[in-house]
């Protein structure tokens, strides 16, 4: 249901979608490996991650392909969200796309 929901949406928050990829993950789904892989390129493209927080939050996600409900791999996803304000400088911006 949370998937149709998503599917409709013109757009989902980095989050949002965490919070959908963990559902697939503690229901087994399938699409699970697919979800993951479309969210960690947004998660490099939009927060400009370099290779150690993308590397981090790949292991983290394939713990979570197999224990859904680690919390040290859901803190280590949630932190890879946290702004950075060192690396401010380094992230790589998107313009907003015009109407």
């Amino acid at each position: 249901m949370a998937m149709a929901a998503a599917a409709e949406l013109d757009h989902i928050e980095l989050e949002d979608a965490l919070g959908l990829c963990l559902l697939l993950a503690r229901a087994g789904d399938r699409r699970f490996d697919r979800a993951a892989g479309r969210w960690l390129g947004r998660l490099t493209i939009e927060r400009g991650l370099g290779a150690a927080d993308l590397q981090q939050a790949t292991a983290a996600l394939a713990v979570l392909r197999e224990r859904p409900d680690d919390d040290g791999a859901r803190l280590a996803l949630e932190r890879v969200l946290e702004p950075d304000p060192n690396a401010q400088s380094s992230r790589v911006t998107r313009p907003e796309p015009t109407s």
